[in-house]
């Protein structure tokens, strides 16, 4: 409570001692000792009459009641249902995820039939890896027409569009 350390409580010995005399010092720490003791029995009888206040107005059963509430909530569950109520996009996360990847372009690629799983599996065995696609690259659609690559140089031509110096 009182961050008083050995330090402080020699400095308040040296000045008591000073200030009271050796002579009255045990009749005043005495005197201290018995302030204390009452003001802890004081404090003590406080803490009981309101702890008794509260089992009288039931403040213990709401207490019970609320911690009982508490622990069947479960906010994950929750959160899941507002979010999906009908469950259709953990349906499609968790087909994306049983493919390998959650990329949705590769939900979309992956085989659907059993000739296709066939297939597959006989690429696989033979060491015949399946096109990689780059999972960055945009589709042409999407970029504008002055951001396309343009056709490489020509040997001794320039990039420069101005005109020739």
């Amino acid at each position: 409570m009182f961050d008083i350390g050995w330090m402080e409580m020699l400095v308040i010995a040296v000045v008591a001692i000073l200030v009271i005399g050796p002579k009255d010092l045990p009749k005043v720490l005495h005197t201290v000792g018995q302030w204390m003791a009452r003001a802890r029995s004081v404090a003590r009888n406080f803490q009981d009459q309101m702890e008794e206040m509260a089992r009288q107005s039931g403040v213990d059963d709401v207490r019970k009641e609320i911690s009982n509430s508490i622990h069947g909530f479960d906010p994950a569950a929750r959160l899941k249902n507002a979010i999906d109520p009908t469950g259709e996009m953990d349906a499609q996360m968790k087909a994306m995820t049983d493919v390998g990847s959650l990329d949705p372009t590769a939900a979309q690629l992956a085989p659907k039939s059993a000739e296709e799983v066939a297939v597959a599996n006989a690429d696989a065995e033979a060491g015949i890896a399946p096109p990689a696609a780059n999972p960055r690259a945009l589709p042409d659609d999407l970029i504008a027409e002055d951001k396309k690559p343009e056709a490489p140089l020509e040997p001794g031509q320039t990039s420069y569009k101005g005109p020739s110096p």
